[in-house]
């Protein structure tokens, strides 16, 4: 590949990594499935593709009754609705969206490595992407992550470039694609005041111009989606209702002790006392909130090992069962390559400090993960947006402990001898 332009070695590479993803998805991860989201994407989809719009799908299957819903953000099912009306209707057909998405990612990933460490870093974050089995086994899910990881990247991106030139339509296009991602996995409008907030802030002039077009930008995005909220439940809802059965199934006993510490058990969630989705979202929500206000001396140790999880630092063999639609084998060599990735990846940040690269747009993802797990619960699928950020760290990373070996390797002047 030496010689070739960067954009053709990204695109063999991606190429390359969607075969690796195909080969998975078509054969030890063929007969995989999942649980709830994963048959929720998959039947509300068909829903969209049938005319019958974003509804919810156990309602129609048990009871044959449509009744509106935003149990999750709309973007990943209406994505997988366009495969539907295309004839994909199948739950293999819908798997294989994430074949794009994955070579979108691996995609936007080596542009990403490009600009921090030039065009090697891309190459080798791209390569990086392609191979590592979280990042396959997640495309080869039928579960929102792999849309969300595509989307973050170009969040990713699309900061750095606003960060180079300072320019309103730049600012627009970082809140657009924040919104996006927040309509695939609401927790990205974290990246509002954390990622996009900062970057506008940092600008030579025109801060405040910046940072509201970002905010403008990202809102009308998502205003068509709260507005059917408001109109299908007659109460507001911004993007979605399955933060109440975060909150209320993170927030009870068997969460606050025992083996499940810091964790979500759906046995904490009530009996459903409202057919009106937004108004049992309420319900739900104010009974975690209730649980959590009266146990506030438990919170601090129930936080800490929330963040533990997410960072499979807390019982990260057991969590492996808990991977959605993920294949065990594949997801056991996902962790391990995890931690030589975040082994990497400090060293890859001390490298772009020591050059005097700003670490915020690649580590915003990473505070963004620890607040909504706080918030919520922790479980490793929950930090895919920092995932990115980790390969394109990785890569400079494992550059910078090639570049001093070869210069420790290499002999010194006073060695060589005179010609």
């Amino acid at each position: 590949m030496r010689g070739w332009p960067f954009t053709t070695k990204l695109a063999v590479i991606a190429a390359a990594g969607v075969a690796v993803r195909a080969l998975y998805l078509f054969t030890i991860g063929r007969h995989v499935t999942g649980i709830g989201d994963w048959h929720f994407y998959h039947w509300q989809a068909n829903l969209i593709a049938d005319g019958h719009g974003f509804a919810e799908p156990y309602k129609w299957l048990f009871e044959h009754r449509l009744s509106p819903s935003a149990g999750h953000p709309p973007l990943y099912p209406l994505a997988l609705a366009a495969v539907s009306a295309l004839g994909g209707t199948g739950e293999l057909a819908h798997r294989c969206a994430g074949l794009g998405f994955g070579a979108a990612t691996i995609a936007l990933v080596g542009l990403l490595g490009r600009r921090v460490g030039g065009e090697r870093t891309g190459v080798l974050a791209a390569a990086l992407s392609a191979v590592y089995p979280l990042m396959i086994a997640v495309d080869g899910a039928l579960m929102s992550e792999t849309l969300y990881g595509a989307l973050i990247a170009a969040a990713l991106l699309a900061a750095y470039r606003l960060l180079d030139r300072p320019a309103a339509g730049r600012a627009l296009l970082l809140g657009a694609l924040i919104g996006l991602a927040a309509l695939t996995r609401s927790e990205a409008l974290l990246l509002l005041p954390l990622l996009a907030l900062p970057v506008a802030l940092r600008a030579p002039r025109r801060r405040v111009v910046l940072a509201a077009a970002t905010f403008a930008a990202c809102a009308l995005v998502i205003a068509p989606w709260t507005i059917r909220n408001e109109v299908a439940f007659g109460r507001p809802v911004l993007i979605s209702t399955n933060d109440a059965t975060v909150v209320a199934g993170a927030n009870c006993p068997l969460t606050y002790h025992g083996v499940n510490l810091g964790g979500w058990d759906i046995r904490c969630i009530s009996r459903r006392r409202d057919d009106n989705e937004a108004a049992q979202a309420a319900i739900w929500r104010r009974e975690g909130v209730d649980y959590a206000r009266d146990h506030a001396g438990r919170l601090p140790v129930v936080a800490a090992v929330r963040v533990l999880r997410v960072w499979d630092l807390w019982q990260p063999r057991r969590q492996v069962a808990f991977a959605e639609g993920r294949q065990v084998r594949v997801e056991q060599a996902g962790v391990a390559a995890w931690f030589a990735l975040a082994v990497a990846a400090v060293a890859g940040a001390v490298a772009l400090r020591r050059r005097g690269e700003p670490l915020l747009v690649l580590l915003a993802p990473a505070v963004a993960v620890c607040i909504g797990c706080v918030l919520g619960y922790g479980i490793p699928r929950l930090r895919h947006a920092f995932e990115p950020a980790v390969l394109v760290l990785a890569a400079v990373g494992v550059q910078a402990a090639a570049t001093a070996w070869r210069a420790r390797r290499a002999p010194s002047a006073d060695a060589v001898p005179a010609a």
